[in-house]
């Protein structure tokens, strides 16, 4: 990576928030690898605590043209 910086130099910076950022969100990504409902972490997902969708949208796409049915 250093080698990379003294190369592109003007694009140095952002070759390592690129890198920051890939490597935090594979840090938050759960991948349900685990039996109990527990994610690549240690502490147990609480179960009393209720999670709910952003948006409650619900579109039915016909397969065949990916158009909406009414």
């Amino acid at each position: 990576m250093i080698l990379r910086l003294l190369w592109n130099w003007h694009l140095g910076g952002t070759g390592i928030l690129v890198e920051r950022a890939s490597w935090w969100n594979w840090h938050l990504a759960s991948f349900n690898i685990f039996p109990g409902g527990q994610d690549a972490h240690s502490t147990p997902i609480q179960k009393k605590i209720h999670q709910r969708r952003l948006f409650n949208v619900q579109i039915h796409l016909d397969s065949a043209t990916n158009r909406e049915i009414p």
